[in-house]
């Protein structure tokens, strides 16, 4: 085995424990995104009219900007704002989803150009 064959089998060891950790954590963010959205998201921001009333204020669509009326009932705020949280939480995985996934097609690239470097080095 040459020396440039030995040090593509240590990288391939490496990397080949990478993946299996990252396709599982993929798996699971793919199931808890699954999840959030399930239990219901909003682009809508939260706005306090008089300190008592709840609105979410939604992203401009066209020209008109939508505001939806919670209220000051306890039940419909917290179920409100349990939304944007989650919305909170769907972004913040979804963008850890996304680092993953790069990893892994940088990961790929890594592999095909040390596939090519075995072939030449035959």
């Amino acid at each position: 085995m040459t020396h440039t064959s030995k040090a593509i089998e240590r990288h391939l060891t490496a990397w080949l424990d990478r993946v299996g950790s990252w396709e599982s954590k993929r798996k699971a963010l793919r199931r808890e995104l699954s999840q959030l959205k399930r239990r219901g998201l909003t682009q809508g921001k939260p706005h306090w009219r008089s300190g008592r009333y709840l609105y979410l204020v939604h992203p401009v669509v066209g020209t008109t900007r939508q505001r939806e009326y919670i209220g000051s009932d306890p039940a419909k705020i917290k179920a409100a704002l349990a939304r944007v949280e989650r919305t909170e939480i769907y972004r913040r995985k979804r963008d850890e989803l996304e680092s993953i996934e790069q990893s892994l097609q940088r990961l790929l690239n890594e592999l095909e150009r040390l596939a090519f470097l075995h072939y030449t080095d035959q």
